[in-house]
């Protein structure tokens, strides 16, 4: 007799469920093959971490123009070598150390832009978007509400974008973190973030995020807008503490102007040799040898320092 287990089980022809679920598991499984209830013994050790082995690659943002933040970490001799010999510029390969901190400090940019949008929505400025992207708005979160949803998506245009600048002569464009629309005029705020050991030393801003602000201030000045005679960077910390996480310095560009003269020097030549092929290279400042640390990574260095001055 067969067992009250056997009984119970329905049965194909003559081979019971479970012989012809076992004998479909072999092939490539289909969502309703997987739908079986049966539990099976996993005789493998750690799940995601042999899947997350290696870098991700992070690369080069080409296009017409420059980014504000390629002008002041990327060589700009390395830039136009690589469009002038049609020479690749190889991707970034971002470890998971490094990437998750990228990622933190991305978080930490959405979380106080959002925090502004929901809590001062009549200060906040820039482009907003419905989720399906079909339509826009240029101005205050609270203006865009006044312009009721989209008619495709039915949806509010709460997604922040960016306020884009661009300097045509120059060839460089920026997005500007967060823009503050202050008695009729903007206010530049660029949002960074850093470990709290790094931000317990600081008492002024990295100097790098200063001329970043600095930039995007005198591009929108050029471009025509209304702007306070101030900047801000506020820095939040990526770690838990006790108090308050920011750290804000506030100061007037027009007094500091001095500090870019050189970026706009290295733009203006960037931009010379990236439209006249018979112009000069920009001078080689970072590498002053073929085998200085920097040059030994550099995918150009061959060119660098073998093209005739």
């Amino acid at each position: 007799m067969r067992s009250r287990q056997k009984l119970l089980e329905p049965v194909i022809g003559d081979q019971s469920v479970s012989k012809v679920l076992r004998r479909r598991s072999k092939r490539k499984p289909k969502t309703d093959d997987l739908l079986t209830g049966e539990v099976r013994e996993y005789k493998g050790g750690d799940v995601l971490k042999p899947l997350l082995k290696g870098p991700v690659l992070d690369p080069f943002r080409h296009g017409d123009y420059l980014h504000v933040s390629d002008l002041i970490y990327t060589c700009p001799r390395k830039i136009v070598i690589a469009k002038r010999f049609n020479r690749p510029i190889k991707s970034q390969a971002l470890f998971d150390s490094q990437g998750i901190t990228f990622a933190i400090g991305n978080a930490l940019h959405d979380y106080i832009r959002n925090k502004i949008r929901d809590t001062q929505p009549e200060y906040i400025y820039g482009t907003w978007k419905c989720p399906c992207d079909r339509t826009s708005f240029l101005g205050t979160r609270s203006q865009a509400i006044e312009q009721g949803n989209c008619n495709h998506c039915n949806k509010d245009m709460y997604i922040y974008n960016e306020l884009q600048v661009v300097n045509e002569d120059l060839g460089i464009t920026g997005s500007l973190d967060l823009s503050l629309l202050i008695d009729s005029a903007l206010l530049i705020t660029e949002i960074k973030s850093m470990s709290k050991r790094l931000w317990d030393e600081l008492i002024r801003p990295v100097p790098e995020h200063l001329v970043q602000v600095l930039l995007y201030w005198y591009f929108a000045r050029e471009h025509g807008y209304a702007l306070h005679d101030k900047v801000s960077i506020i820095y939040a910390v990526k770690e838990w503490m006790f108090g308050n996480p920011y750290k804000e310095f506030v100061f007037k560009p027009s007094v500091m102007m001095h500090r870019l003269e050189e970026y706009l020097e290295d733009a203006a030549l960037l931009r010379e040799a990236l439209d006249n092929k018979d112009a000069k290279l920009p001078p080689r400042i970072i590498c002053p040898r073929r085998d200085a640390p920097a040059a030994k990574k550099c995918e150009q260095v061959s060119v660098c320092f073998g093209v005739e001055e």
